[in-house]
């Protein structure tokens, strides 16, 4: 017997009969999108079901990062990453903050991570620089995986984050800390009103050749349409010869 041939005796059974097989036929398949997204991710994000999961599989910037990197045990908390960016700001901030154990447990330290770069809005620039690294160095795939998970792995001690309450001097000494412990990459994020005192620190570094001296080049991303948020990629060059 199919499907079609027990909705049909539901429906002879009566209206209440054939409403609640519709219901039952809707749980079902509620429960298998559930287990599904589970089974991916490892826990479930509140609001995040089967299609929405699908449906971020398909964005340019993970297919472009699935390219880089293959099949990374990494790319479902990107999904996730991705969905969650796409949340208002502060349901974005506090997703992270409930789910930050679970993430923990599954993914350890370089899943949250990756929820921390969705929260500040990185993870499409990220690629995108991903991408571009690539082109300027033509890596083979195993390198870039490499740059990939270092990134992840030391993302707490290469990150500044800049508040409005911050002075301008705070972030200049952070900055020249991290260049003289010769990090090969640091990112410096900032929104709103602090983004004025990360421009004013980095145009200091400037003028005083301190990336020039230091072999550091820096460039400026916008994190969304409106320049809300920007980050600065600080990156060490390597030596020729």
């Amino acid at each position: 017997m199919t499907m079609n041939d027990d909705e049909d005796v539901f429906k002879n059974m009566g209206a209440a009969a054939y409403g609640f097989f519709k219901a039952f036929l809707k749980e079902q398949k509620e429960n298998v999108g559930k287990f599904f997204v589970k089974n991916q991710v490892g826990f479930i994000p509140e609001g995040m079901d089967y299609s929405a999961y699908q449906s971020f599989k398909k964005k340019s910037v993970y297919k472009q990062l699935k390219f880089l990197i293959g099949n990374h045990p990494t790319l479902p908390i990107v999904v996730v990453g991705l969905w969650l960016n796409s949340l208002p700001e502060k349901e974005q901030v506090q997703q992270a903050k409930d789910k930050r154990n679970e993430i923990y447990g599954e993914y350890k330290e370089k899943g949250v991570n990756i929820l921390n770069m969705a929260v500040t809005g990185f993870m499409e620039a990220f690629v995108k620089w991903l991408s571009n690294y690539n082109i300027k160095r033509n890596l083979a795939q195993e390198e870039l995986i490499d740059l990939y998970e270092k990134n992840l792995g030391e993302w707490s001690e290469i990150t500044i984050f800049v508040q409005e309450s911050h002075s301008q001097e705070v972030v200049l000494q952070k900055c020249k800390t991290k260049m003289a412990q010769d990090c090969r990459f640091i990112y410096i994020f900032a929104s709103y009103g602090a983004i004025p005192i990360a421009e004013g620190a980095v145009l200091i570094l400037k003028e005083e050749d301190l990336f020039k001296q230091s072999n550091y080049q820096v460039y400026t991303e916008n994190l969304n349409r409106e320049g809300t948020r920007q980050v600065w990629i600080i990156e060490k060059q390597e030596s020729v010869g």
